[in-house]
């Protein structure tokens, strides 16, 4: 008699670790996270890319021209993001692969996400901003790693990058940086992207507000966003430090070609026309850091 009922005990042990596997299954687990910076480099990566491009970039006298072209899904996506998790701004970094065999550097950026943390009275915001690179890894932007790195080009040969020839024919202007702190003439954009090379990377990053990049994000007349290094002019706070000059494009003539794009949001390209929707005007390193 005593089988039977050692049997019996035995199955309802078996049915009820089943239940429980069961129950342990259909439970959902923690959100999974992703460190990672805005445009797909994993963390440790770009923290290594980082270093080293502080370690190295007095050693190229000369850096190569460069632009980085982000498609309009990419900066949509990564507005989205930051606004759920109420970042405040975006920091641009120089980086530079540790793997180059030339003299001169292959120098690209990484987008690293920032919150709010303290007082800083040093710089426009009056704010410190905290780098972080935890994101869910559900998250759309983050989908296709591959797809957001951007398109990274040495040189000024590409006929679309409009900044690197300066417009004889287009009227001059005035930016009005009363509505936008980040906006650039055409003219100033131009003299500060054929002034970047001739002189070693003087700047570490530069801190720009998320309210720039939901500006792009709204905008439905473009197609992506270069980002020029660039050097800043005389009479410009910190002038002859190096920074960032981002623009709108639009589809060229050619597939999958982009061009500088110097009209408004609402009207026909005019070649006399401020830049819209801000380039520069960031808060750079020195000055503006990571805790």
């Amino acid at each position: 008699m005593k089988r039977p009922a050692l049997i019996v005990l035995t199955l309802v042990a078996l049915a009820i670790s089943c239940t429980k596997n069961q129950k342990q299954q259909q439970s959902p687990s923690p959100a999974a996270t992703l460190n990672v910076t805005l445009n797909g480099i994993d963390k440790a990566t770009a923290l290594k890319e980082i270093q080293y491009f502080g370690q190295q970039r007095f050693n190229d006298p000369k850096p190569a021209n460069t632009t980085i072209w982000f498609d309009r899904a990419m900066v949509q996506q990564m507005v989205s993001l930051l606004q759920t998790e109420g970042a405040d701004g975006i920091r641009i970094y120089f980086v530079s692969d540790p793997g180059a065999t030339t003299v001169q550097s292959r120098n690209s950026i990484v987008l690293v996400s920032t919150h709010a943390n303290g007082t800083n009275t040093a710089v426009p915001s009056g704010m410190r901003h905290q780098d972080y690179y935890e994101h869910p890894a559900a998250n759309a932007l983050f989908s296709n790693l591959k797809a957001i790195n951007g398109v990274l080009t040495y040189g000024n040969e590409s006929s679309n990058a409009l900044l690197y020839k300066t417009c004889t024919t287009c009227q001059p202007e005035r930016a009005d940086n009363s509505v936008n702190l980040h906006q650039l003439s055409r003219q100033t954009a131009e003299q500060m992207v054929q002034g970047f090379g001739n002189h070693p990377i003087s700047t570490i990053s530069e801190w720009i507000d998320l309210g720039l990049f939901q500006a792009f994000a709204r905008d439905k007349n473009y197609d992506g966003l270069r980002i020029y290094f660039a050097t800043k002019t005389a009479g410009s706070v910190q002038p002859g430090s190096d920074a960032f000059v981002i623009i709108k494009t639009v589809p060229g003539p050619a597939s999958n070609s982009h061009v500088d794009y110097f009209g408004d949001s609402s009207a026909s390209i005019r070649p006399y026309e401020v830049s819209d929707e801000g380039q520069d005007n960031g808060e750079e390193c020195p000055r503006n850091c990571q805790l």
